[in-house]
């Protein structure tokens, strides 16, 4: 898989972007049955760089803070690293799509473009959350067995910071006392995630 898994904080005070381009995962797609997709697709999180500065050390810093956050700093015992080191979306459900099979979709450009609401969890530093999220897949090649697939998230996923337990810590993944009523003025709870991916199929 490749792709981008974007990141914004929006608030008054400041907007925090970050981008991570590392993933895992699988889908389980039936061109007969698109109602009946189901898998998971996995961002690392150690991969995570903020862009949210012109100057790249500020970045950098800020990129440190952030894995701090999520218990991925450099003193962080290895076990704790690994364990929050992704977050998963699983598909448990399509509750939606624009069409039932590929071959009811005309194919335009090369590729059959099918919108999707997708039901599922986000697992994220020890906490799972349901969430909704409408993707557009792109399928290239034949309608019954397509070679390519490229997912886009229509609207970002939202997620809360508080929710996941995601808070100012230090190398240790100490909690900072005192830091969070600072941040908290500059920093709003929601985080914005936006999808692109692509992928190859593995016809069974």
């Amino acid at each position: 898989q490749a792709g981008v898994a974007a990141f914004l904080i929006d608030a008054p005070l400041e907007k925090i972007k970050g981008k991570s381009t590392k993933f895992r995962g699988n889908l389980q797609i039936d061109p007969e049955n698109l109602m009946a997709t189901r898998g998971r697709v996995s961002v690392d999180l150690a991969d995570l760089m903020t862009e949210t500065f012109s100057d790249a050390s500020k970045n950098a810093k800020q990129t440190e803070h952030a894995h701090n956050w999520l218990q991925l700093g450099a003193d962080v015992p290895a076990n704790e690293r690994s364990e929050n080191q992704w977050v998963h979306f699983t598909i448990r459900a399509i509750t939606s799509a624009s069409a039932a099979k590929l071959t009811d979709v005309t194919e335009k450009d090369g590729k059959r473009v099918v919108t999707l609401e997708a039901e599922g969890d986000v697992w994220l530093h020890g906490v799972a959350a349901p969430k909704k999220v409408k993707l557009m897949a792109e399928f290239f090649g034949a309608p019954a067995m397509p070679t390519k697939l490229h997912v886009t998230s229509e609207r970002p996923l939202l997620v809360s910071l508080k929710q996941h337990d995601i808070k100012p810590r230090d190398v240790v993944g100490k909690f900072l006392d005192g830091a969070l009523e600072k941040v908290g003025k500059k920093i709003d709870d929601t985080v914005q995630i936006s999808i692109e991916l692509s992928a190859g199929t593995n016809p069974s």
